[in-house]
């Protein structure tokens, strides 16, 4: 089977691709040149700044696949493939925002990529209730994430935390500080997103902004923390939460979707009232890892979406 991918979210299309290309399957990613997972020696399809380059695919010719994968309703690469009328089968795969068109042209765009499948895959619970809209089939596939050896901490923190996520209001990270400005710690969060100021005027004293961390470098300022606090203060769980808890980080939000899974997510349903209590709770940090493991661990995910592969090409 060929599979290629168009456009690479959270990198989740490259971690996707270098999982099946380990299992020998012929899978592709249209990545950006230079991204953080492709390996220089990896023949990635790949563009360059020119958004004419990814809506013209690169020039490949997606009729030479078996499966073609889009990431994100709202970009190039997925009007793209639009454009080009393609008689292959297409899963469609949303992520966030490409589900909150913020203008009617955005609209439009996303309405007529989605006509071209039948099958829609959602990388966070919360997005089903976005997608009734939809006429084709839904279907919940979890973010990978990988699980890392666990790194020894260069310079462990001592009273700082951090609150880990891409700043956008919709994830309502701002509904922490009231409940952290009388702790005794240092509350760090990154400097990244679209809402980063909006966030920046509502911080409390004890909370400052840090430079955002090169994707290679990440599980290494990670495990220098104790404690997370995760960005998603909406009920959702998205890749920061994923990864520091790969991390085995006792990591606290309030997650609302136990019910798309086997088995709750383990956190305390008393943390709210007492954060400090988990500082460096080991115990906590370890169920949470094995969960992440069990559920969203790359290999899984993997074994996951060849299923669903097979499904979208004989129904196509």
């Amino acid at each position: 089977m060929k599979i290629l991918h168009v456009g690479d979210i959270s990198f989740v299309g490259s971690m996707l691709c270098r999982e099946m290309r380990r299992r020998k399957l012929a899978a592709a990613v249209l990545s950006k040149a230079g991204g953080p997972l492709r390996d220089l020696k990896d023949p990635w399809i790949v563009y360059r700044k020119n958004f004419m380059d990814e809506l013209n695919l690169c020039g490949i010719d997606p009729q030479e696949y078996d499966v073609i994968h889009a990431h994100y309703l709202i970009n190039w690469g997925s009007l793209g493939l639009r454009l080009k009328n393609i008689k292959r089968p297409i899963l469609l795969h949303a992520h966030g925002a490409d589900l909150f068109p913020s203008t009617p042209l955005h609209r439009f765009i996303q309405r007529a990529v989605a006509a071209q499948s039948k099958f829609m895959l959602y990388s966070t619970p919360d997005l089903l209730k976005a997608l009734t809209w939809f006429k084709g089939r839904t279907i919940y596939l979890p973010n990978p994430v990988e699980i890392p050896e666990l790194p020894e901490a260069d310079r462990p923190f001592g009273k700082r935390i951090l609150i880990y996520g891409t700043l956008y209001r919709f994830k309502k990270i701002e509904t922490l500080f009231p409940r952290i400005e009388q702790l005794p710690y240092q509350f760090d969060l990154i400097d990244f997103g679209p809402d980063s100021e909006y966030t920046r005027r509502r911080l409390p004293k004890n909370a400052v902004m840090i430079a955002p961390f090169p994707k290679s470098q990440v599980n290494k300022e990670l495990i220098k923390y104790k404690l997370v606090l995760g960005g998603s203060q909406d009920g959702s769980i998205r890749m920061c939460e994923l990864e520091a808890m790969a991390l085995g980080i006792p990591t606290l939000f309030p997650f609302r979707y136990n019910d798309f899974y086997k088995e709750p997510l383990p956190m305390p349903g008393d943390w709210l009232k007492d954060i400090g209590k988990y500082v460096g709770d080991r115990s906590l940090g370890q169920q949470q890892r094995q969960w992440v493991e069990r559920y969203h661990r790359v290999e899984v995910v993997v074994d996951q979406l060849l299923q669903i592969y097979e499904r979208v090409k004989n129904k196509a």
